[in-house]
């Protein structure tokens, strides 16, 4: 339907008026919550870490799965290829940064390629192709025992953020992570606020409406795909260089389920989805890391009561409880409103 005294459709006025200002109070809150585990011990700050290269996996994942609206299940292959990228990147160039741009690129461009591909297909054709990738992928990692060391593994070499710089303990690590994931969450914050994020909403509203609207469908699904891919192997990076040694058992379909599990108990195609569904689902990990088999069987349940209940996730439930606790405001007798109303009678 169009929009009251407006001739244009609303996905073609959205694509013609990209921006939108970001929120500084939200920009306050990240810094402050980032800047807290600096000041807590190595256990939380390692904890913190988690989160963080979960965020960086799963704001790109909830581009192409959200925003898009395509099934994508490749993630724990891209991220398995970023962490031994990067290890072998780190000890070739000595540099962090380095390693990490070379990571960016051989992501991308192998992300490019199995998209062009795979984003040929819809539904579970696309889930189950590149599930397959994740497949291949693990099998790569165990039996290319030159390049990764088989089951035995290899290290990763602690190298600078940048050459001459020293990364001194957790807590440089924590500072080095953390100015990465800002920088992935802000770049994400302002690609979705372009044409290109609105080209992504109107391909998952409908194939059709977006070819009315002049998009190539497999051109832009293609590339949220790569962009998707580039982040999860940023994720890998920083996972590598987090833990200091490689080896194939974190590298299988967990690590997709996880951040499915993410991004569903979050919100779909909400970058604060993307943090707060990070957030809940590494805690509660690390709160029944004792109990074996547990935190499998609590995803399980947290996806069917999204999935039945709250299908917006933490986000759609916080906006709620805001715009339930507004309306009460608004019509409590003390209210602004009420005491104008009050005087003009």
């Amino acid at each position: 339907p169009r929009r009251k005294g407006c001739d244009m459709h609303p996905c073609r006025w959205i694509l013609q008026h990209p921006t939108r200002p970001l929120s500084l109070w939200w920009l306050a809150a990240w810094v402050v919550i980032a800047l807290i585990p600096l000041f807590l011990q190595a256990h939380w700050q390692l904890l913190a870490m988690q989160i963080l290269i979960a965020i960086c996996a799963t704001v790109g994942l909830n581009l192409i799965v959200g925003n898009a609206g395509q099934l994508v299940l490749s993630s724990a292959a891209f991220y398995a290829l970023g962490a031994y990228c990067y290890a072998h990147a780190a000890h070739l160039l000595g540099s962090f940064a380095a390693a990490i741009i070379l990571v960016i690129v051989v992501c991308t461009v192998a992300g490019l390629l199995i998209g062009l591909i795979a984003t040929r297909l819809r539904g579970l054709y696309l889930a189950f192709v590149t599930l397959g990738f994740v497949l291949i992928m693990k099998e790569l990692v165990t039996n290319l025992r030159r390049w990764t060391g088989g089951a035995v593994g290899i290290p990763v070499d602690q190298v600078p953020a940048l050459p001459g710089m020293s990364m001194p303990g957790d807590t440089g690590l924590y500072v080095v992570i953390v100015t990465v994931v800002s920088l992935v969450v802000l770049v994400t914050a302002i690609l979705v606020r372009t044409t290109f994020g609105a080209a992504l909403d109107a391909i998952r509203s409908s194939d059709q409406l977006a070819a009315s609207l002049g998009i190539n469908r497999q051109r832009t699904v293609s590339l949220a795909f790569a962009y998707s891919c580039a982040l999860a192997g940023v994720a890998g990076s920083m996972y590598a260089l987090s833990i200091g040694y490689l080896s194939p058992e974190p590298f299988g379909f967990d690590v997709t389920l996880l951040h499915m599990t993410i991004i569903v108990v979050g919100g779909l195609g909400s970058i604060l989805g993307s943090v707060s569904g990070a957030i809940v689902v590494c805690l509660l990990t690390e709160v029944l890391r004792g109990y074996p088999g547990v935190s499998e069987i609590t995803y399980g349940i947290a996806i069917i009561f999204v999935l039945l209940i709250a299908r917006g996730g933490i986000v759609d439930i916080g906006r709620k409880i805001a715009r339930s606790a507004s309306q009460i405001r608004s019509t409590s007798p003390h209210s602004s409103e009420a005491v104008a109303q009050r005087g003009s009678a």
